[in-house]
Order: C-alpha cells, then structure tokens, then sequence
C-alpha cells in the first residue's frame, strides 16, 4: 500500500479534489417545490414490478389487500412478465373461487367437470414431506385461474370416501391423453404409486419449467415463483399445522381452512404452467424441457417409489467397530497433546492445534483460526505432525457413524421395509442430479470405511443381486468429443489407458517405460482439468513442486492443443453471451464472466468449462436412465433402477437374467447421445451394492 501511495504521489491532490463535495456548486433550490403531492401509482407499478418490490406492488395496488385473500373474493395481482429486468409487470383481476368437495353429490358434480378436461393442474395433500411415508389427506385440482376444487379424504371435518374416491378418479389419472400439470410432480406420483393410483399423461412440472428456464433462480418452490413471477403471497403452511412443538399434521386441519390453502396450490400452479408455457413454446429449451427433464420425472419418481433394502446387522457391527476405533482415534490424539479436550470443539481444537502445539494458522475466518478439514489436510502435509492426521480421520469416522451408519436403520419405512432417498433435479445448476434423506451421493467411496457402509445395501431378495453400471471416464470423453483433438480422440478409439497414454507423451516416454508416478500425475491433471486445475490444486494433490506442477501443465496443453483452444472458446462464448450450454442445450448464466477482478473472473472461467463438461456428462446419464426406464416397462424386464449417484447407476436384477439385463444396460447407456469418441461402460454385481461395484 506504502509503494501504491507513493507511487501516484504527484496525482494525490487531484484525486482529493474529484472525490471533494463542493460546497460552492451553484444550485437553484426551491423548498416548495419538494412539498409531497401524491404518487403516481401507474407509473411506479412497472418500475417496482422490475425491481421486484414486491411488499410495496402490494400496498401501491388500488384496494389489493396486504394479508390473505378469501375464497371468491377480488384480488388485483400484479405479475412480472418473464425474462427479467426490463420487462413491465401487468395487473389482471382473479376471482378465487376454491370449492370444497366434501360430500357425494358434490364429489359427483367435480367428476363431471373434470372428465370434461384434456388438461387440469392438481396436488396432493399428506401427512409427512417423505412421500413413501406419507399417508394421503386431500387432493385439489384447477384448470382455470381462479378457481379450484379440494377434495378432503383424511381431515377434520366431513371427508370422501377414500377408497371409493381414488377408484372413481383412477381411470382419469390412468388416461394418458388427459394431459397433468403439477409443481413437483414427482412426489404427487410417488404417494400416489404407495395408494395404488397409476399415473399417466404427465406433461408439465412447473418447478421443472422453472429450473430448464433459469436453473441460477434462488428458488424454485412455489411460494417462491407466485411471489416473484404472479405477485401472490401465498398461504404458508405453517398458518395451517403451526410451527415447533404446537405443531400438527395436515389429517388435523379443518376442511375448510385446509381447501383455501390446498385449491391454492393448484391453482397458482396452473397459473405458473400458463406462464412458462409462454416461455418454454417455441424456444431453444423446449426440447430439453419435452425429451429430457419432464420424462425424467417419471424416471425418478419410479426410483423413490422403489427404495432400497438395507442389512441393519451389517451396520449395527460396523457401528461397534467403528465406536471402538474413535476411542482408540480419542485415546492416541491425547496421548500426543498431553491431556484429553473436546475434539468436536473447533475452539479447543484451535487452542490446542495453535497454541498449545504452535502449529502455524494457515486460514483465519470471523469467527478465529480455521480449523476445517482443509486446514487439516494441509496441517499434515507441512508439518508432518501426527495429531491433524488423526482428527481428520476422527471426524470422517463420526461423520460416518452419525450420518449413515446409526442413520440408516431409522430411515427405513415401515411400510415397504426399505429406505427411499430423495432424487433432486432442480438442485444443481450444472443439470447434475443430487439426493438427500440419506444423501447417497456423499458416502465416500474413496476410504475403506466408506465403501463398507455400501456393503449394507442390499438386493430384494436372494433371487436378485445388485448390479452396477459406472461411466468410464466419461467427462474426459466428452471433452474428448468437443474439443476433437485427435491424439486424445485416438486414445479412447483405441481403448487405452488414458493415465498412462497421456504420461507417456508428456513425459515424451513409451506406454512401458510409464512410472505408476508418472502415471498418477497424468491422472491427477486429466481429472483436474475439468475443474480447472492450478499449479498450486495439482501440487497439493501430487505432492510435486509447484514449479513442476506448472511446467507439467503447460506440457499438457502442447501436447493437447485442441483441449485449450475448446477452453478458450467456451470462456469467449460465455463472455459475448453471459451463459454457456451442454450437448443438450442447458443453460447456464455466468453474471461474473466479465468481472473486472481477476479471482471472480477467473473463477467463472472455470465454471464455464466445468458446467459443459459435467452439464454433458449430466445429459447423458439422463437420457439413458429414461431409455432403459422404458425399455424396463414396456417389456417387462426383470430390472428395477434403484440408485443414481453421478456417472453410475445401481438395479436390482434376477440373477438368473443378469448377464442379457448387463449387455442391454451397457447398450442402453453406450448409445443415449451420439458422441465422436466410444463411450465405455464398466459393469459389475453381487450380493451387495459393494461387491457390485
């Protein structure tokens, strides 16, 4: 800063003067003229609507009220058009008008009303938030703005019949030309599926249409989108069961309160399908909403619908085993700091790690000396002391234990005696898949420890095993594809060692003179590039000077120049575009891409590469997972799609059929997109999900 100051010396007296106010600037003021008047409403509504005030488009809105509209009373709403800023919101008068149905004759007249539709928006009401758990309360359906119908089948207060109900409503919901509209479709499917409803005809998921449109959106709930795009509040549920311990389930509402909010839903979700539709029809993601997202859907529900089993005993003795280690893990870290603390107190951890060891601060965040596991990880290389080590392996092992281990077992529903995780398609903006309630994507695979819990899950019965189907190296092929290098192109064509293939031209040796060394720094950087590997990342992962690091990686790009010509077309794209796309066409806006700091600058590069390299890979996996659904159904394989986590898919499989149900997998997901290298599948199983991989 001392050299910065000194260095423009002679400007500082010219940059205290622009940044002075001057007092002396000749200003003709008049105070009269300030005197408020009024304000123009119809010239405030649109700049607010773009600004997205949405408190003060309410209270601006002639007669709107501030809190909840009633059933049939006027609202004025004011609603954004799509695209962002720039666009003027418009004000359209609804009528809501919700209809509770709760007794035969008005079930009857409902029935009428909607045989007539080719296409109706409708939820699902239930007791939990975990849809294989759920017990069915309410349905509510809308194909006009403003006006919805609640059917209430476990509630306070007269209730349909539930059986019959369903049974009158099944051929409906069967048809597949009557076309269903819902936010968040997948979990109406899958409680549906646990009450024997079949389901046809899906074609429009709000959030879904949402997510294709802008995948960055803060949200993509319901509450959300009214709020943002229709200028409506919607009712939280928490007004209906209440919050904490006072908290009730959805089966203790009152008819009535529960049709208000329920008729809502449904019909804010139609208004949201009319207005994605708008967006969707016709433009360039269309055919990613028609083809790929939205037969997802279904692909997905299937899966949770399905679960998995799991072998509690196998987890009630690794939970032992591991109990015993991180008393062993407890016993050794005290023995090498001298007296027993709280390992789980990042602030004991600090003073011992700092003060007490006077190991050196590598990070300081708000709340003192960081103490996270990158931290630790770089504690251990430096200074080679023992204790950082054991704290890591500590902490992974608690992790494990208290996330999986003692967590599965209770995660089994009572219903079908298995686990359903949630599978998430509206979560990662790179298009990637994610799941929670267990998180399956997070079991680490790369520990013993780790690949043990896999051995807890388990196929149907003994007449089926656990397959495993796994990408190979798919994102380096799908560079490979895009950036048509021809010596990388070769590589796959020929079914090399991709490690050992580049480290021999690197290294300028041949394929058998390749060090498993050299080898693992080829790696390190093939699988490193996709997230835009620095000297320093490669370094760190390697162990090599940072020097080499770079000089490896220059190396890397001489040899490879259509890889670095690709990069640097996707970052000049970005930068003329602001957004990048996948082989599908998933979009991706990058609102940093021209930041004039470096860090942020560069740091969107790297996202632009990485979004259509793993946005790609993300695609494909998709499209095979709805081709082999299919194929499962119409024909009627003996297959069922149980787990996805990443490039890898997990069934459940007859054993007597598992070798044809391999080959037709492999095929399946071999040819989902056409790429310009092989695409290469390896699969396994056995009588687990670890054997199987």
């Amino acid at each position: 800063m001392r050299k910065n100051v000194l260095a423009f010396a002679d400007q500082i007296e010219t940059t205290r003067e622009l940044v002075t106010l001057r007092k002396d600037a000749p200003i003709d003021f008049n105070l009269g003229k300030c005197r408020f008047t009024k304000v123009d409403k119809r010239a405030l509504q649109p700049i607010f609507a773009e600004l997205g005030f949405r408190r003060l488009l309410e209270q601006m809105s002639d007669g709107a009220e501030t809190g909840r509209s009633t059933p049939t009373t006027e609202r004025k709403e004011l609603s954004a058009q799509a695209g962002g800023p720039g666009k003027e919101g418009f004000k359209r008068e609804t009528k809501r008008d919700y209809v509770l149905v709760d007794d035969d004759k008005k079930f009857r007249d409902f029935l009428v009303e909607l045989d007539k539709q080719s296409v109706f928006a409708f939820d699902t009401e239930t007791t939990s938030l975990n849809p294989a758990w759920a017990q069915l309360c309410g349905m509510s359906f809308c194909w006009e703005a403003g006006r919805g119908y609640y059917l209430p089948l476990r509630a306070a207060g007269n209730c349909l019949q539930m059986d019959a109900t369903l049974k009158a409503l099944r051929p409906i919901f069967a048809d597949p030309k009557v076309k269903k509209i819902g936010q968040n479709l997948k979990y109406d499917l899958v409680v549906l599926s646990h009450h024997d409803g079949p389901m046809s005809g899906i074609d429009f998921d709000t959030m879904v249409a949402s997510f294709v449109l802008d995948s960055a959106r803060r949200s993509h709930s319901m509450d959300a989108l009214a709020n943002d795009l229709l200028g409506i509040e919607t009712i939280p549920i928490s007004d209906l069961i209440g919050k904490g311990k006072n908290q009730v389930s959805f089966d203790m509402v009152d008819t009535q309160r529960a049709c208000e909010y329920a008729a809502e839903d449904a019909d804010v979700t139609w208004q949201l399908y009319e207005f994605f539709r708008e967006q969707l029809t016709g433009s360039e993601l269309e055919e990613l909403f028609r083809e790929t997202e939205m037969p997802l859907v279904e692909v997905l529900a299937a899966i949770e619908a399905e679960g998995v089993k799991i072998d509690t005993d196998i987890l009630a003795k690794m939970s032992n085993e591991l109990a015993d280690r991180l008393d062993e893990l407890s016993k050794g870290i005290y023995a090498h700091v001298g007296h027993s603390f709280n390992i789980d107190s990042p602030k004991q951890l600090s003073t011992v790690l700092f003060d007490e060891l006077e190991l050196p601060v590598i990070r300081k965040t708000k709340t003192g000396r960081s103490t996270d596991a990158e931290t630790l990880e770089t504690l251990a290389w430096q200074t080679d002391h023992p204790v950082p080590g054991l704290i890591r392996e500590y902490r992974e092992i608690t992790k494990l234990k208290g996330t999986y281990v003692d967590t599965l077992p209770q995660m089994i529903c009572e219903r079908t005696g298995r686990i359903h995780a949630s599978f998430h398609q509206t979560a990662a903006v790179t298009g990637r898949l994610s799941s929670s309630d267990p998180n399956l994507q997070n079991i680490p695979i790369r520990t013993e420890m780790g690949r043990q819990i896999r051995k807890a899950f388990v196929p149907s019965d003994a007449d089926h095993v656990l397959l495993t189907a796994d990408y190979s190296q798919i994102e380096l092929r799908i560079l490979a594809h895009f950036c048509q290098d021809e010596a990388l192109k070769s590589a796959f064509v020929e079914d090399r060692d991709i490690h050992q293939f580049v480290a021999s031209q690197v290294f300028n040796v041949s394929l058998d003179e390749v060090s498993s060394e050299q080898r693992g720094r080829a790696k390190a950087v093939n699988f490193g590039i996709i997230y835009g590997q620095t000297p320093h990342g490669l370094s760190r992962t390697t162990g090599m000077p940072i020097g080499e690091a770079k000089a490896f990686i220059d190396m890397y790009f001489m040899r490879y120049p259509g890889i670095r010509m690709f990069f640097d077309q996707v970052i000049a794209d970005a930068k003329r575009d602001g957004y990048v796309k996948t082989i599908l066409g998933r979009r991706r806006t990058l609102p940093d891409i021209n930041s004039r700091n470096t860090n942020i600058r560069m740091a969107s590069e790297r996202l632009a590469v990485n979004t259509v390299l793993q946005g790609s890979a993300a695609d494909l996996i998709k499209r095979a997972m709805i081709n082999i659904h299919r194929k499962i159904v119409t024909d009627r394989r003996p297959t069922r799609m149980l787990i996805q986590v990443h490039d890898e898919l997990v069934f459940d499989v007859r054993r007597e059929a598992v070798e044809s149900e391999a080959d037709f997998i492999r095929h399946q997901m071999c040819h989902a997109l056409p790429l310009d290298v092989p695409v290469k599948v390896d699969i396994s199983w056995g009588d687990n999900w670890l054997e199987g991989k």
